[in-house]
């Protein structure tokens, strides 16, 4: 419940420009290309959150930097 928590208080922060929801939806939103932003707003957080779980179970950030390189590797076939 806590991550919950986290993400409403998030969004409750008084940001200058208001807030802009997900940065990994945001950025999965390529101009022309509808169906690879979709592709890509659905796998980027699954890769993210999975990789922020693995961490927290493993301990070193080695998921993350893993993460980094698939998430770069799904970008670049686009």
């Amino acid at each position: 419940m806590a991550v919950f928590d986290a993400y409403a208080d998030h969004a409750a922060f008084a940001y200058e420009h208001g807030f802009r929801g997900c940065g990994l939806l945001n950025a999965a939103l390529l101009p022309g290309r509808p169906e690879e932003a979709r592709a890509m707003a659905e796998r980027l957080p699954f890769l993210l959150e999975g990789a922020m779980a693995r961490a927290g179970l493993e301990g070193p950030g080695t998921r993350l930097e893993h993460a980094r390189a698939l998430a770069a590797d799904l970008l670049d076939r686009l």
